[in-house]
């Protein structure tokens, strides 16, 4: 205990000093500052957007000495959970950075899935955990996204900060930015859900909903045991279901297989007349035909006037007939 209470006082008189020299009541000695983090490396310089170089070496200098405030207070927190911080102190402040693995899965929308339709998704994972999630990198739509690979950017302040980063950082990775098919994605079946509630094109069947996301959840852990999902009562419901709605449960394996013999080669689906209930083309030009004989035979005027028209293109062919003959 007395070595504990020691160490704190130490903590304690560090951080009063580095909160006094990064208010600019005393003077930075960068060199030994800087020196025992860069090691003599040249420091390339960086400039933001409008011309403004971001790295000069109090800058550095600030960074360093704040890195460390918080790595002593965390440190403080540790050995003493009421340890109060010195006047003028902010509490300290953890950071994590999660990439998306965009170059192995360039087709995947991982941004997409940790934001959720409006934010909604990125506003409940800040909730759950009391940190801050930003889109950071290439491809973000951020004025400051910089660049560094497309990546997620956790934010925590407070005396447990860094473990509650370590907590989001692991769900992302395991629940959010897994490659999974789409049938398989029970996060973005409820987001395509949620969206639709939003824009109020959602259809108010909770049997589907539930259905939906059963199949979901069941398929997700068979790929993960990397076995094939078994059919059961589940699936024939599923079946059932689709039967009752007037939709094939071949057309629904060929639409979720991605059979290219559903499709003609310009890429356009092709319609199944006998599936949808109705006539094919053949039949409805046939009936269009019958539909005009009876207009004609109905209308005596009509039939004299074609007569008239048919003797009239008749006429010069005869008639070069017979000056040939």
């Amino acid at each position: 205990m007395p070595r504990n209470s020691e160490r704190l006082q130490q903590i304690r008189e560090r951080v009063e000093q580095i909160g006094r020299l990064l208010r600019g009541e005393e003077r930075i000695n960068f060199r030994a500052v800087l020196e025992p983090v860069e090691k003599d490396s040249i420091i390339a310089p960086v400039y933001d957007r409008a011309g403004r170089r971001v790295n000069t070496a109090f800058q550095r200098a600030c960074a360093i000495l704040a890195a460390e405030r918080d790595d002593l207070l965390f440190e403080a927190f540790a050995l003493d959970p009421k340890f109060r911080l010195p006047p003028g102190c902010p509490p300290p402040r953890a950071e994590s950075k999660v990439y998306f693995p965009v170059d192995k899965y360039p087709h995947m929308n991982f941004a997409g899935l940790v934001l959720g339709p409006r934010g909604v998704t990125q506003k409940r994972i800040e909730e759950r955990f009391r940190c801050r999630l930003l889109i950071r990198g290439r491809g973000a739509r951020s004025r400051d996204a910089g660049d560094d690979a497309l990546h997620a950017r956790i934010e925590a302040v407070g005396a447990d900060a860094r473990q509650r980063v370590a907590a989001c950082a692991k769900y992302l990775k395991e629940e959010i930015l897994v490659p999974r098919r789409d049938e398989e994605n029970a996060l973005k079946i409820a987001q395509l859900r949620e969206l639709a509630a939003m824009n109020g094109t959602l259809r108010e069947d909770a049997r589907i909903a539930r259905l939906a996301a059963e199949r979901a959840v069941r398929a997700a852990v068979a790929h993960r045991h990397e076995t094939e999902p078994q059919v059961d009562s589940l699936e024939q419901e599923m079946e059932s279901f689709l039967q009752e709605v007037g939709v094939s449960v071949e057309a629904d394996a060929t639409h979720r297989s991605g059979d290219a013999s559903a499709h003609d080669p310009s890429g356009v689906p092709a319609l199944n007349f006998d599936q949808l209930g109705k006539t094919s083309p053949t039949s409805n030009i046939s009936t269009e035909k019958r539909i005009l004989e009876s207009e004609a035979e109905a209308s005596p005027q009509a039939n004299s006037n074609q007569s008239v028209m048919r003797d009239a293109r008749k006429r010069p062919r005869s008639a070069s007939v017979q000056g040939d003959s």
